[in-house]
């Protein structure tokens, strides 16, 4: 890896960092964090396991019609200002699931290698800031 190359790296991890803090922070004294925090914790796993684009339809499915007033609504918010970065697009929550079926290949390896990247520092933020809800089955 060249310097130039390993001060990107940095810049990016500080980049998604301070995302993942400002995330927290913004859900920390709503009534969903605990609900907010169990979705982060799980977050890295719905991304492996099910894909970028079924995890955010989950999230959609759960929260669209609530807007950010729900945890579900606020993290596809939050993962929807992630993918812009990779698009270099203004893209909204709802406007996020037509842009990921519209996405080439490369750009939709892109946008879900950001989100595993940006969900490890999410978790580990909300491990150390937000309760945990009750289990209730999880993701489908």
């Amino acid at each position: 890896m060249t310097l130039r190359t390993e001060g990107r790296a940095v810049e990016s991890a500080q980049e998604r960092a301070k995302w993942a803090w400002s995330s927290v922070e913004e859900v920390r004294e709503k009534h969903f964090a605990d609900r907010y925090g169990t979705l982060a914790r799980k977050l890295p796993s719905y991304l492996q396991v099910s894909g970028m684009g079924q995890t955010l339809a989950f999230l959609y499915a759960k929260g669209g019609d609530k807007g950010t007033n729900s945890a579900e609504g606020r993290m596809l918010h939050h993962l929807s200002a992630r993918i812009a970065k990779v698009l270099k697009d203004k893209v909204d929550a709802e406007g996020v699931l037509e842009s990921v079926v519209k996405m080439s290949p490369e750009q939709y390896r892109a946008a879900t290698w950001e989100l595993m990247a940006s969900a490890v520092w999410l978790k580990r933020f909300a491990e150390g800031s937000l309760g945990e809800e009750e289990d209730t089955g999880g993701h489908s």
